[in-house]
């Protein structure tokens, strides 16, 4: 497939605006940096875009995250794209693209890679009260939601694929989505509530296994 263009998944998305931008030609660069990106900027975007220019033009897309609509919308330049436009979109995950999208650009994961922290309940004695008590700890917590919540829902991610749970392609999915949920600023308890409720029933057979063992 003839990719023309990228997505650049990054932490700091006006830090990426800036390095990509820095040597290229001011006059050639256009930048597009939302929160979240309507179709109202597609339609400008793409308005842009068919402005002639002899000299390959940047136009550089940055959200935290991405209307669907507009993504659909943006898809139809993407797959026909006008002479000497280089699209580059910029987010802090791939979740926040259509697969659509995501199978037309090149995609360059420029995030730093921190040490997962080890996750604060036992997933193999996971009880109701254990995910009580840990929600209601984090309805408490001050921490920035995205930040920290991010970080818990991959420590969650990391000790259930040690314990040697099976997720299924829906299962993955709560993962991406919550995510995503987290860079349109949900609350981390809302967003790790039902990821724990799933890996509780996951292991209830574990359980009730053990327990018919232990009754012997």
């Amino acid at each position: 497939m003839n990719h023309i263009g990228e997505i650049i998944l990054t932490n700091d998305i006006s830090q990426e605006i800036a390095r990509i931008a820095e040597p290229l030609n001011p006059s050639l660069v256009r930048i597009y940096e939302e929160n979240e990106l309507k179709i109202k900027s597609v339609h400008e975007i793409i308005a842009e875009a068919f402005i002639a220019s002899s000299e390959t033009k940047t136009i550089i897309i940055a959200a935290h995250s991405f209307r669907n609509e507009a993504q659909n919308a943006l898809l139809k330049i993407l797959e026909e794209p006008p002479e000497n436009v280089k699209f580059i979109l910029i987010a802090r995950n791939k979740t926040a693209f259509l697969p659509t999208i995501r199978s037309r650009l090149l995609l360059k994961d420029m995030r730093s890679k921190e040490p997962i922290a080890p996750f604060s309940l036992d997933i193999n004695k996971l009880s109701l009260s254990d995910i009580y008590n840990f929600i209601k700890s984090l309805s408490q917590d001050s921490s920035d939601n995205k930040i920290y919540g991010r970080a818990l829902v991959a420590s969650l991610l990391d000790a259930v694929f040690r314990s040697g749970l099976r997720l299924d392609e829906d299962e993955l999915n709560m993962f991406d989505n919550a995510f995503l949920e987290l860079e349109n600023y949900r609350r981390k308890e809302f967003v790790l509530l039902p990821l724990l409720l799933m890996v509780y029933q996951k292991t209830r057979p574990n359980k009730v296994q053990m327990g018919a063992q232990m009754g012997r």
